[in-house]
């Protein structure tokens, strides 16, 4: 690399960001990556004669860090390999690019290749703030970005935390059906150790000018070669694009042996509270007081009051009789850089949570920030390292396992159920309550982080790691801390291997592409592309929309302790729109081919009704209106039963006269009680849809083990979505 760290320190040097295309040519071939024959032309020179370049035409290109298109502007010329034309070529682009500070020229030789779909891609390597070093490879050529917007699979995204690119990270993608010769032609144009060695290499420079690179004081931001081409059985790197950056200063790491402490308190303060009104430092006291976390190991940091609900109060935290495990601070934002700062001095707390907005998310707030950001990075010199901080800006913590609750609602506005084997960790506070009160999920541990002044996505994760009592984590994510969207995927790999499930839904998906020059790199993966492909690489189940996070949650928690082998579905309804409908929203899940047994064993129970003439034993099972409870319950203990069968899915129109089905009706007759039941002594899991109005809300209400949805067609969607997530082999 000590050639392209003379090339880099030059034009960093110079003053540049943006290297020069000859500058970039020189780089890929030094790390072996074919370039054309080509000379470099200084404005002020003239075409050198006697630096042959073989071939009978040449491509004149004009060279200037300011024109990413030089097509577009006539900056490139196909003309004779004679002095005369190459100099008139030269003056016609001269003419054409006069508005622009032009470096030179380059020519070079015309590359022999097929100008046809498939010939030329498009090879890339980044160093993202959130994801360090990221492989893009695709469909190149002038259509890029129209292949990337209207194309399946045109482009794909790699970590480069990878120390080698497999072969299967791109085989399902489009440029790579064309070069291994997978079309209906079949004819191979690139074997699969050259597009290796490509990437690979790209790879290697990636990682070395990146952020982990303690070596290297810049990065390289965005490296692309578009197109790259196949010309006799090899790449070659026709067009380049390579810019650097100055390395951010990134945040010391985070000394998270101390989240035991902030999820497991044995000892809370709380500041911010008031002896006169139901304030919000009142409220989170009282929050913690109903968890039934002992009185006599919490404290309320206030001067001239002796208690607050039984609550010892004391007027400083040096005065705290010991060191506390968690600080909750519950004061205004411009006051909270003093407690911050008492907080480190006094050495009397182990972990803090920054209830208060009014920080970088608001205009004039950044400075706040700033300081509460320097005064811990300051504390982490310290033999102690400081305490952790969550937020601020944020509802803060329920732990269920800790006994304690900081999010400021109100109990009888926000009831919690039994709490599931999950964690829930989002940015937005708000988004945790609505998807609780909505699904009736309650997890063990629900983190509202808010800002991660301190305390990242990853530094949570590590805590659920080895936690066997949490199986599945949900995350809402609006952006990520420097690199820690790459170590979250990488704890999200762990977390698989461990068996955990991860659920996760990004919002703010402003791509990074909407102010970049159309047809690059960033236009077509600009950040939530590459966030998406990166997370499910790492093993996550990534959901596009607020209805769908709720569904596979409910499904995730409701098949959280059945195992679950292939994808084919039992499906039963008494109405035919239903089966029809299911059907066609099968996705990538099937119908299992049940057997003749259970065939038998269906037509057995409708014969008892005598129905048996109405209905067709089969899958999907439309059972008609006139099914009553036992009907149901009886088919689908069969198709459960059935060895082909993966998952089942009972739905049903509940108005028909042979269903107990309203709230006088239920009872341990009624097929929702029987579900319920059921649901506790079969092995496989299933779904229950109940698609009617609020007059059968109490039915709904009565199976409590299973997911309940209101509509077939979006149940099915849900559950042919989780079942591709469990069956998908993993890359881990």
């Amino acid at each position: 690399m000590k050639q392209v760290v003379s090339i880099l320190n030059s034009v960093k040097n110079d003053g540049r960001n943006v290297l020069l295309e000859n500058e970039v040519y020189s780089i890929f071939d030094s790390i072996g990556i074919k370039t054309p024959n080509h000379q470099f032309v200084p404005f002020d020179k003239k075409y050198d004669p006697k630096i042959k370049i073989s071939t009978e035409e040449v491509v004149v290109k004009v060279v200037s860090s300011e024109i990413l298109h030089k097509t577009e502007l006539g900056g490139v010329v196909f003309c004779k390999n004679t002095d005369s034309e190459i100099e008139k070529a030269i003056q016609d682009i001269r003419k054409r690019t006069s508005n622009y500070n032009v470096a030179g020229f380059l020519v070079l030789e015309k590359v022999s290749y097929k100008n046809t779909f498939g010939n030329e891609v498009i090879a890339s390597v980044r160093n993202s703030r959130d994801f360090g070093t990221i492989i893009g490879f695709g469909i190149g050529g002038i259509d890029t970005e129209f292949f990337g917007k209207s194309m399946n699979n045109s482009f794909s995204v790699i970590s480069g935390e990878l120390n080698k690119i497999d072969i299967d990270l791109i085989k399902g993608n489009s440029a790579y059906y064309k070069l291994a010769g997978l079309d209906r032609v079949g004819k191979r144009l690139l074997s699969d150790q050259v597009i290796l060695e490509t990437l690979n290499r790209l790879n290697e420079l990636g990682k070395y000018f990146s952020y982990e690179n303690k070596e290297t004081d810049f990065v390289i931001s965005e490296c692309e070669i578009n197109p790259i081409v196949v010309s006799n059985g090899n790449f070659i790197a026709i067009d380049g694009l390579m810019k650097i950056e100055k390395k951010l200063k990134f945040l010391a790491n985070r000394p998270v042996e101390k989240l035991e402490s902030l999820f497991h308190p044995r000892s809370i303060a709380v500041i911010g509270v008031s002896e006169k009104a139901m304030n919000m430092g009142r409220i989170i006291l009282n929050n913690v007081i109903n968890r039934d976390f002992p009185k006599d190991k919490m404290f309320v940091i206030k001067s001239d009051v002796k208690e607050i609900d039984g609550v010892r109060c004391f007027p400083s935290m040096k005065d705290l009789p010991y060191k506390v495990d968690l600080l909750v601070l519950a004061v205004s934002a411009n006051v909270s850089g003093e407690v911050i700062k008492e907080s480190i001095s006094s050495n009397k707390i182990e972990s803090i949570i920054i209830i208060p907005g009014g920080f970088a998310e608001k205009e004039g707030g950044e400075k706040l920030e700033h300081n509460i950001v320097d005064l811990i990075q300051e504390s982490r010199k310290t033999k102690d390292k400081g305490p952790i901080l969550v937020g601020g800006n944020c509802l803060g913590i329920v732990s269920n396992p800790g006994r304690y609750d900081t999010f400021f609602i109100p109990s009888k506005k926000m009831p919690y159920s039994e709490p599931k084997p999950y964690a829930f960790i989002s940015q937005s506070g708000a988004f945790i309550i609505s998807k609780i009160s909505k699904t009736g999920l309650t997890p063990q541990y629900a983190v509202s982080i808010g800002n991660q002044m301190d305390l990242t996505f990853s530094d949570y994760l590590t805590f659920f790691m080895d936690k066997p009592e949490i199986k599945v984590i949900a995350l809402y994510v609006e952006g990520f801390k420097e690199l820690d969207g790459i170590r979250t995927a990488s704890h999200i790999k762990e977390l698989r291997k461990k068996g955990k499930e991860i659920i996760i839904y990004k919002g703010g998906r402003s791509s990074a592409g909407k102010s970049a020059a159309s047809g690059h790199t960033a236009s077509i993966a600009g950040e939530y592309p590459v966030y998406k492909a990166l997370m499910q690489q790492a093993g996550a189940l990534v959901v596009e929309n607020f209805m769908e996070f709720e569904d596979m949650l409910k499904i995730m928690i409701g098949f959280v302790d059945h195992k679950i082998e292939g994808s084919d579905l039992a499906i039963i309804s008494n109405a035919g729109f239903e089966t029809v409908g299911m059907a066609d929203n099968l996705g990538s899940a099937g119908l299992a081919k049940i057997s003749p047994e259970t065939i038998k064993e269906i037509t057995s129970v409708l014969a008892k009704s005598n129905i048996d003439n109405l209905v067709t034993a089969g899958n999907p099972l439309d059972i008609t209106p006139v099914a009553n409870d036992n009907i149901y319950i009886d088919c689908l203990k069969a198709l459960l039963k059935d060895k082909s069968v993966s998952a089942g899915l009972v739905s049903c129109i509940p108005m028909t006269p042979a269903l107990k089905s309203i709230k006088e009706e239920l009872g341990d007759q009624s097929m929702f009680n029987m579900i319920e039941v059921l649901s506790h002594n079969v092995e496989k899991p299933f779904v229950v849809v109940v698609d009617s109005g609020e007059l059968y809300d109490p039915a709904c209400r009565v199976v409590k083990s299973v997911p309940i949805f209101r509509e077939s067609d979006r149940a099915i969607k849900a559950l042919s979505k989780y079942l591709e997530y469990k069956n998908k082999k993993l890359s881990l």
